[in-house]
């Protein structure tokens, strides 16, 4: 093992700037899931884990269930074993290994890996998975499943990387590509941003690996968690999200758990309740405003018709008309197709956001 010094140049981080995050509303029919400890996404649906089992959400509608097993950890997608698609692979909360079968059914599949006593999950790539185990790390590449004596507190991975906490320091690790690099710092939280690179969370500073270093990128107060999502990086120092690289967020206070999307979405985890946040106005419409106009509007006002609103950018420009005709006079939509009071809440709350 190969200790490098910590290297924390450009402390001079830059201030962080005012950033306006976007509730979205990924639960428009109010579904009852349970209290929620661990999720996944998948192409456009949502795998949610919690105390009523799993469940399989699309377009903010259940499409599978199976209340089996009702305590869990933590779920990633990872490449089927036989190399055939993907699956939704989900920890519970004694170590065991279930993935989720036709989009409704849990089925074990801890006897494959030979795994048992599985305390972490973190997906490295397309292909590969880590399992954090008591005293060792197993990597599965869809093949075989591959053992090291790595001895972790946490994992995370991103890039075809992994990176675990240990007494003392942070431990970069590629055994496929022969990486194998420790960094002397009190971490506390890890993650990989877009490009694969290393980003570590101490108390009060975020840093990111650059030329075999780690440079700080920003300093607050009290970074109490670290997400990847996409390109992205998100964190939340003391109760505000930020975004690596564009500053803390004003006026927005979370809790618990960062969970990061694909998307470039972050998911907020805590005692139970989940809620998603984005950056992106197209994000939330997507995610919002979609289901209800293929549900409601799409028969007057598809693409193509006199009056297009099937896009963000449609909806954006007549924002005014619709506060006025939906949300406040109720004209709109016509007799005949009603909005529930959780769909008419959505698009109120677009309306009002920037």
């Amino acid at each position: 093992m190969r200790w490098l010094p910590l290297l924390l140049l450009g402390c001079a981080a830059p201030r962080p700037q005012p950033l306006t995050v976007h509730a979205v509303e990924w639960n428009p029919h109010k579904v009852d899931v349970g209290r929620v400890t661990a999720l996944a996404e998948s192409g456009e649906d949502l795998y949610v884990f919690g105390s009523t089992g799993a469940h399989v959400l699309a377009g903010g509608a259940i499409v599978g269930s199976d209340p089996s097993v009702k305590g869990w950890r933590a779920a990633t997608t990872m490449t089927a074993v036989d190399g055939n698609g993907t699956w939704v692979v989900a920890l519970d909360d004694r170590g065991r290994l279930f993935r989720v079968r036709d989009r409704s059914k849990l089925e074990p599949i801890a006897s494959r890996f030979g795994l048992e006593g599985v305390r972490e999950l973190a997906q490295l790539g397309p292909s590969r998975v880590a399992f954090r185990l008591d005293h060792a790390l197993a990597i599965a590449d869809g093949d075989h499943i591959s053992r090291y004596d790595y001895a972790f507190t946490a994992i995370a991975g991103g890039g075809g990387h992994g990176a675990g906490l240990m007494a003392g320091g942070v431990r970069l690790f590629d055994p496929f590509r022969g990486i194998d690099r420790t960094f002397a710092i009190a971490a506390q939280h890890l993650a990989f941003d877009g490009a694969g690179r290393l980003v570590v969370a101490s108390n009060d500073a975020i840093l990111r690996e650059d030329g075999g270093n780690l440079k700080t990128r920003y300093r607050g107060a009290a970074i109490g968690a670290l997400a990847a999502a996409g390109e992205r990086v998100w964190f939340r120092d003391g109760e505000e999200l930020g975004v690596l690289d564009a500053g803390a967020t004003s006026g927005l206070h979370t809790k618990g758990t960062l969970i990061g999307s694909p998307t470039g979405d972050v998911w907020t985890l805590a005692d139970g309740a989940l809620a998603r946040y984005s950056l992106d106005r197209a994000s939330v419409w997507q995610t919002a405003i979609a289901p209800i106009f293929s549900r409601v509007c799409a028969t007057c006002h598809a693409a193509g018709t006199a009056l297009d609103l099937s896009t963000p950018a449609r909806w954006d420009a007549k924002r005014a008309a619709i506060a006025k005709r939906v949300v406040q006079e109720k004209t709109m939509p016509p007799a005949g197709h009603p909005l529930t009071e959780a769909e008419l809440a959505a698009i109120a709350t677009w309306t009002r956001e920037r």
